[in-house]
Order: C-alpha cells, then structure tokens, then sequence
C-alpha cells in the first residue's frame, strides 16, 4: 500500500511541476531542427544503474536521476531519465516485482492521466497511452508506457519534466523508444 502511495505521490509532484511550466515559445521551424538533431539513436544499458534495460535515445544524451526516486517500507523506486534537448524520457522500476498486473498499472497511469486539465486521448495501445492536455490556451502531449517482465518487474516510462510543451511529434519519438526498451 505504501508502495502504492509512493508512485501516486511522485506522479502527482511530477503533475504540480509541470503546470509550473513556461510557454512554449518555439516556432514549428524550431521544433523541427531540435526533432533533426535528436534523430540520430544510439543505444544505452541502464544495468550499471539499476535498471536491467537497455533503450534507445539520441547520442549524446544525458542519463541521471529522474523524478521518481526514493524508497517506502525497503522497495526503492530507481528513476532514470534519458535527456538530449527536448527528448526526455524518465524510466522507473521498483526494487520489488509490482503487485499489479500490466493492464492495472496502465490502467492506474490513464486514470492519474485523466485529472489534468484538458485531458483527451490520442493514441494508447496495450502497454501504454498518448495524450494532450490543454490548460490556459497551452497544450502539451505526454504518455505512459508499462513494460513487465515475467517476474513482474516493470518498467513505468513517461515524459520526463520539462518547463517547455511537448509536441506530438516530440511524444511519438519517445514512446517509441520506451516501445523498444529490452529487458536485460
């Protein structure tokens, strides 16, 4: 249960974070030149900290501490994000096989999802959704993805914080990342 209460807490901070966020001030002819300079991949093994997954970002990205780390009744939370310009794509993992099947953690992320302001689904398939919000005039896309193993680990990917909005386009290129994560 405090498990439980861990993951809705760090989801709900990351939520209160992001609405902090300033405008997005980019032109589409900046979107596409940052969206340019993150196309070419390469691959990273989390293993060394912490995460048995090896995932694809742009080269040359940053990989530190995300936003969902810390530890309720001996189950750490490890929280990892991938980070090159607007591609950043947070991964997290209990120490601690999930109690929750895969349908139910997507299902808890859609429903945490559903409370912001200007919800409205865009894509979601099996593992995961996409979606936009709309607050003030400002929309932003984001997403959840769930990858579990056969032990019942999972991986809860998301978008990782940012002060700017996320484009749709921006989102797609990271949920396909989280897409082709292995574990290892």
């Amino acid at each position: 249960m405090k498990k439980n209460t861990l993951v809705i807490i760090s989801f709900i901070f990351s939520l209160i974070l992001a609405s902090c966020g300033e405008k997005n001030n980019t032109t589409s002819n900046d979107s596409e030149e940052t969206i340019a300079e993150t196309s070419a991949v390469a691959s990273y093994d989390l293993s060394e900290k912490g995460i048995p997954t090896i995932i694809e970002g742009p080269r040359e990205a940053t990989i530190g501490e995300g936003m969902g780390a810390g530890e309720i009744d001996g189950v750490k939370t490890i929280s990892l994000g991938i980070t090159k310009d607007k591609f950043k794509l947070e991964i997290n993992m209990d120490s601690a096989p999930s109690e929750r099947t895969l349908d139910e953690l997507v299902a808890f992320h859609k429903e945490l999802s559903q409370e912001e302001e200007g919800f409205e689904l865009i894509k979601e398939d099996s593992n995961g959704f996409i979606y936009k919000t709309t607050e003030d005039g400002e929309t932003s896309h984001n997403f959840n993805y769930v990858k579990m193993n056969e032990k019942g680990d999972a991986l809860e990917m998301t978008t990782g914080f940012s002060l700017v909005n996320y484009t749709l386009e921006e989102v797609e290129k990271m949920y396909e990342a989280a897409k082709k994560a292995t574990w290892k």
